[in-house]
């Protein structure tokens, strides 16, 4: 084939530059009270995410404007978002989203002692909870999740149990292969596409004082305690975006 200037035009590289972008997907796991110490499952669940091909990283409870800023990036970057608390990191997953949109929200153990929120629809496309027995494991039942599982473990072994973890993994093949049949398998090495959703809850403004910017595609309020930390007696301060840090939490 002749391009305009006698150029020979190859019809596979024109093929080639009209395959869409791939998307992707990242999922950020949250550990509860105590680190990795007492949240022995979710390294493991992070890890068996990457083997589904996922990019992960897992954050403690208290990380809100860390996982704020990385999270936005991979929004920015085209990647599916899938957030994964166990225990008082449920706090955490459910208060981002209600200001970012996300793919795949998955709870582990909702504590009755956490600062647990309700799940924003708008924002979030599909939400799973696992609650078990103890008061623990047994909030969010009223929150809005599109399904529930009741698990017959106690608290610390439920982020190990075999039906949490079949369910968890399962939720996040599912949005792997989502993707895969959106296209995403035909160029899986193509530069993706820069796209951004965020999102604002409960009519807070963008411009309101005591927030956290979202590397310029949005504002994350932390101001109060975000993550509960006082649920439990202890006592520490959050660091937002910029050095921001937010006393008396």
């Amino acid at each position: 084939m002749l391009a305009a200037g006698g150029t020979l035009a190859s019809p596979v590289r024109a093929l080639s530059l009209a395959v869409p972008a791939p998307e992707k997907a990242y999922a950020a796991f949250f550990l509860g009270q105590g680190g990795y110490l007492f949240s022995w499952g979710i390294p493991y669940l992070a890890s068996q995410a990457r083997e589904l091909g996922m990019e992960t990283d897992i954050f403690g409870y208290s990380d809100v404007g860390t996982a704020w800023r990385k999270i936005s990036r991979k929004k920015q970057d085209g990647y599916k978002i899938a957030l994964v608390g166990y225990s008082l990191g449920n706090t955490t997953i459910t208060y981002l989203q209600r200001y970012l949109a996300v793919d795949l929200l998955l709870a582990i153990s909702e504590s009755s002692l956490g600062r647990n929120h309700p799940i924003k629809k708008e924002n979030t496309k599909r939400s799973v909870l696992w609650y078990g027995p103890d008061f623990l494991s047994n909030a969010g039942l009223k929150d809005g999740f599109d399904a529930i599982n009741y698990i017959d473990a106690f608290h610390l072994w439920m982020d190990v149990d075999f039906g949490v973890v079949k369910g968890v993994l399962g939720e996040l093949k599912d949005l792997v292969q989502l993707e895969k049949n959106d296209g995403s398998a035909v160029a899986a090495n193509a530069t993706v596409s820069p796209t951004t959703a965020i999102a604002q809850a409960d009519g807070v403004p963008a411009t309101a004082a005591g927030l956290a910017p979202g590397d310029g595609n949005g504002w994350l309020p932390i101001t109060g305690d975000v993550t509960c930390s006082h649920c439990w007696g202890l006592q520490q301060s959050l660091t937002g975006a910029q050095g921001l840090e937010i006393s008396g939490l």
